[in-house]
């Protein structure tokens, strides 16, 4: 079938067609859900089953600006083909893909919207507690990256792989997003108005200029394993047993350290949210603690994970020097600091602002919070050469922050 845009009246007889969800069109109920900037989804339940199954479908263009923004298709296959590799290498943190029709750009994939899962991003506005999450996610990032790296991979096949995943249009928009718009006065921009002295000094400031140039460098040039691209909390679902990772459409063979530092990125982001909201009650302090906990958890987890997988399963004897192997993590340490920085800034100034940020519904709090995760994410690309652990990572972070219970009870 050549490709044609799907409408809600016409999933029920495409599906059925299909027949990956039953024969019975007339039992077929479908609602469209999809609220991102991207992407159209459906929810397609059967009644009879009372089992559901998410549609995904790519169109020509970008969601948000409609048809004058033109975007490929193929980033459909390149999400469904890395959920699928992820799946084979982690799958029981991956999204399930159940189908993949190429012609029309459409993926079918379980359906996570239950009682048990809620997106992560919520569950953190929430306060909610994942006491599995960080060790979890901390594994699937480990997983994933190291089996697709040079350090699993033969050099050939690697090649190969860096080739099939070439992801040009959305990483143009990464590109802009993360390391140009926010540094310059675009109209991409979501500034609130009380920043503006902030966002004028940031773009002064030539040291961090410098070192922004340096990670989009390396964004565009290292092509170390197959990432995930879009880590962040809207991305994952969570229940208080499992991780499932999502929308991999931004997937492409890059720098191992831009999955990590979104991911912590995100999770400074909802410590500064934090910091705007009624911190002086004992829960928001304890919440906050459990944010700065779960950071440590990812990196250091992460961090003997992959060091373990080198050490045991590096197949390409000049890896296999320990010294090279401990430069290796080091670099990682550093790199995931200065992406994060980046996360902080393109999603406090940047056109996709965070929905964190709008649970502060006054002004000059939100701007404060705002004005948190600027410096923060200034200082993390700043100084990322000067940071050596976790431990100074957080003191880092609550000092910038105005946190002001010490931390004693950091996980070791």
């Amino acid at each position: 079938m050549p490709y044609k845009i799907l409408h809600t009246a016409d999933v029920a007889a495409y599906i059925t067609a299909l027949g990956i969800f039953g024969t019975d069109q007339a039992c077929l109920s479908i609602e469209e859900i999809g609220n991102g900037n991207i992407n159209y989804i459906f929810r397609i339940k059967n009644n009879n089953t009372q089992k559901t199954i998410i549609l995904k479908q790519a169109r020509p263009y970008l969601r948000c600006m409609g048809e004058s923004r033109l975007l490929t298709t193929d980033r459909a296959r390149i999400e469904a083909e890395a959920l699928k590799k992820h799946g084979e290498l982690c799958p029981e943190h991956t999204v399930k893909i159940e189908h993949y029709d190429h012609e029309l750009a459409a993926i079918f994939m379980e359906d996570l919207s239950s009682p048990e899962y809620i997106l992560l991003r919520d569950g953190l506005m929430q306060a909610q507690i994942f006491a599995h999450f960080p060790a979890q996610i901390a594994r699937y990032m480990a997983n994933t990256l190291f089996y697709t790296s040079d350090f699993s991979c033969s050099q050939q096949e690697k090649k190969h792989q860096v080739s099939h995943f070439i992801n040009p249009d959305l990483c143009q928009i990464t590109e802009k997003l993360f390391f140009t718009e926010p540094y310059i006065d675009s109209v991409s921009n979501n500034v609130n108005p009380l920043l503006n002295a902030t966002v004028a000094d940031l773009r002064r400031n030539e040291v961090l200029q410098m070192n922004v140039a340096k990670l989009k460098e390396k964004f565009l040039t290292q092509a170390q394993a197959l990432i995930h691209g879009d880590l962040h909390s809207g991305s994952i679902f969570v229940s208080h047993n499992n991780t499932k990772i999502i929308d991999a459409e931004f997937a492409f063979y890059g720098p191992i350290a831009f999955d990590i530092g979104s991911l912590i990125g995100n999770f400074m982001i909802n410590f500064c949210v934090q910091s705007g909201l009624d911190t002086n009650t004992d829960p928001r302090k304890e919440y906050q603690k459990y944010l700065l906990n779960s950071m440590h958890t990812i990196w250091q987890t992460f961090h003997d994970a992959f060091k373990d997988l080198m050490q045991r399963k590096t197949t390409d004897i000049t890896f296999q020097h320990s010294a090279y192997q401990a430069y290796y993590m080091d670099t990682l340490f550093k790199d995931m600091l200065g992406f994060a920085g980046t996360e902080l800034i393109r999603r406090t100034i940047g056109a996709a602002r965070s929905v964190d940020f709008n649970s502060i519904t006054e002004p000059s709090v939100c701007a404060r919070s705002e004005a948190y995760a600027v410096k923060l994410g200034e200082v993390l690309i700043c100084r990322a050469e000067h940071l050596h652990d976790m431990r100074e990572l957080i003191s880092l972070v609550t000092e910038i922050c105005q946190f002001s219970q010490p931390n004693r009870q950091l996980n070791r």
